[in-house]
């Protein structure tokens, strides 16, 4: 039979996942052992841009393994990868050969959106990428929810006699819902995002007390 032997070091080691094929004959009862040699990862710097070709520093870039190794019939767990600053707006990570989806958050103080890449392919030699956070727009909405009336100490509900098993329709009110989560999807990554991965957010936001939000966007 033919079997894929991964070995999986750490996210945070130096060296890389390594996959390979092996062979064995049924009922042999002494296979020869295995040796796995294990490889340093490549370097992958990423310089991140706004739309002036400014370097943005300060931001949260991450890089999120797409479950694919080197033998697609034995997938791999998906693995998170966390980058450092070197540099103002340049940072680096070392990434296992795969296929990425790379996350980049700007400072808040920037005013800049999220920006979301897909299939981003790493090889085994080190490389440099340039990621553009484009100019941001803003969203406003409100969410608002039913509100039943309130009852009074008598039991009843207020304006409305004592003796009514449920209140009209009409006596139904609608106020703002706060505290509600609301986040912003890209139209294609929310129908079909690429490896079965989750869909990733492009703006997430919480409604304020009066139920409204303000989503900061990409405008690309």
């Amino acid at each position: 039979k033919s079997f894929v032997v991964t070995v999986m070091p750490t996210a945070e080691s130096i060296f890389g996942i390594q996959q390979s094929m092996h062979h064995f004959v049924p009922n042999e009862l002494a296979p020869e052992p295995l040796e796995v040699e294990l490889r340093k990862k490549a370097v992958t710097r990423v310089r991140v841009i706004d739309a002036e070709e400014e370097p943005v520093g300060g931001a949260a870039l991450l890089a999120i393994f797409s479950n694919q190794g080197g033998f697609p019939e034995a997938p791999l767990p998906s693995r998170k990868y966390v980058a450092q600053e070197t540099d103002e707006g340049l940072y680096e990570f070392s990434l296992d050969e795969g296929s990425y989806t790379f996350v980049v958050d700007p400072p808040i103080e920037s005013g800049l959106p999220r920006r979301v890449e897909r299939d981003n392919y790493v090889q085994g030699t080190s490389q440099q990428r340039v990621i553009e956070v484009s100019p941001p727009a803003a969203l406003t909405g409100l969410v608002y929810g039913t509100l039943e009336p309130e009852a009074d100490p008598d039991g009843g509900v207020e304006g409305q006699p004592a003796d009514s098993p449920e209140p009209g329709p009409e006596q139904y009110s609608q106020g703002p819902a706060a505290g509600v989560k609301v986040e912003l999807y890209d139209e294609i990554e929310a129908n079909s995002p690429a490896d079965g991965l989750a869909p990733i957010p492009v703006a997430t936001g919480w409604t304020d007390g009066d139920g409204r939000f303000v989503l900061i966007i990409p405008a690309y």
